[in-house]
């Protein structure tokens, strides 16, 4: 038997991929319906995701499986997304669009930049990276308070193989921004696209051919009699499984497993997101989301869902869903702190029609160095007894929809071969 564990991104995937080649399969899904972080929650007239899962293709795999395998109906969008300082709104990527700072400010941050460029130094953690490929003035305007408040880790321990698209420094367009504004969007998720009635229509989509078994959560994993137990108290064998169970939940699950791959275990670590979905009484103009950089507001990041697809709210108001980090002991008054920080951009308390906090325990790997050194022999151990860890928390890596779409077909294609 082949288990999947887990009816999230990339076990739907592989289970339709399986499903088309007529393999049989079994997904075990411990919520009550699939899709993991890929849920739409309804509240009033109002469709809430859990924080923005947006659809970037740069790969066509991911790209012609959404569009022409689940023909699934999409917006497609020109990102318009801004950080917000002191000083004004700056359009994102920050550091390619200088031209919008105070001219103090922005001579500093391309002084800096050209400066550090011409250094050319070496980095061996995330921290110095951010310093030696943008300079002093970008550093401290943006990267690093933003990227502070959002892992809430000490950044020299940080590794910077993690980053690969998703923060390119391209040293002509820095520039080419700070003398006018940049024509063009750059970066990984320079457009998007998002399904009209929320990003579960995603999952749903794969329902039409695969259907796991939800309420049946996996309680323990035997890694050398290849048997998994539920906490119903059924058993189940399998030859092949496939856990996309955030690594640590999958470690300490396991049974009959050598103290060496436990110890490893504890060196992981994570941060999770309190996520604030928020309707309001008023069309909010067309942002798609703003960073926080700054300390005086608890989040790192507001969207707005509603810019996404207008059937997100009802006719004439908004929804916002608002990201605010947190470590191992998750902040107390989250919501007040949030809501707070919204009346600091003009956003009234009576104005807000509809209210719905969602946690999300599993929302960033931690990818430190420590990390970088356990994770391959961790994923070695478990891949030589037949059991594989995908998607974004079972990979244990910072990852995209796109990566988990991959990660699911790729799967399949490797058991055929």
């Amino acid at each position: 038997m082949i288990l999947i564990g887990g009816a999230g991104l990339t076990g739907m995937v592989l289970g339709w991929e399986l499903a088309k080649r007529r393999i049989p399969f079994l997904i075990l899904e411990k919520e009550e319906r699939p899709g993991g972080l890929l849920r739409t929650e309804k509240k009033g007239k109002y469709r809430f995701d859990y924080t923005g899962h947006l659809l970037h293709f740069s790969d066509e795999r991911a790209e012609n499986f959404v569009k022409r395998e689940l023909k699934l109906e999409l917006y497609k969008h020109r990102r318009h997304s801004f950080i917000h300082l002191e000083t004004g709104l700056v359009p994102y990527p920050f550091q390619y669009h200088l031209y919008y700072l105070p001219g103090h400010l922005r001579n500093r941050a391309v002084s800096e930049f050209i400066k550090a460029r011409t250094q050319n130094k070496t980095a061996g953690n995330f921290y110095d990276w951010i310093y030696s490929s943008f300079g002093k003035g970008i550093a401290e305007l943006f990267m690093v308070p933003y990227n502070k408040k959002l892992w809430k880790y000490d950044l020299r321990k940080l590794g910077i193989n993690w980053m690969g698209r998703f923060v390119p420094p391209a040293a002509s367009s820095v520039l080419e921004g700070a003398a006018a504004p940049l024509g063009r969007n750059e970066g990984y998720n320079a457009s998007f696209y998002y399904p009209p009635l929320g990003i579960e229509e995603l999952i749903l989509s794969l329902k039409k051919k695969v259907e796991p078994g939800c309420r049946r959560e996996i309680a323990e994993v035997d890694v050398k009699r290849k048997r998994v137990f539920l906490k119903s108290g059924e058993r189940i064998n399998f030859t092949r499984f496939f856990s996309t169970l955030p690594l640590p939940e999958l470690i300490c699950r396991s049974r009959n497993i050598p103290q060496n791959i436990r110890n490893m275990g504890r060196v992981l670590k994570w941060r999770g997101v309190w996520n604030l979905n928020i309707g309001i009484r008023k069309s909010v103009k067309k942002i798609h989301w703003l960073y926080f950089p700054e300390p005086v507001y608890s989040f790192y990041r507001i969207g707005f869902a509603s810019s996404f697809s207008p059937f997100l709210a009802p006719r004439g108001n908004s929804s916002l869903y608002i990201e605010a980090s947190y470590g191992n002991k998750p902040e107390k008054k989250i919501t007040e702190k949030m809501i707070g920080g919204l009346s600091l951009l003009g956003i009234d308390r009576t104005e807000i029609d509809q209210e719905l906090l969602l946690d999300i325990p599993y929302a960033y790997a931690l990818l430190d160095r420590e990390t970088e050194k356990v994770l391959p022999g961790i994923m070695e151990f478990y891949n030589r007894n037949g059991i594989y860890s995908l998607g974004r928390f079972g990979a244990w890596n910072y990852s995209s929809m796109q990566e988990s779409i991959i990660e699911g077909i790729s799967a399949a294609k490797n058991l055929i071969t």
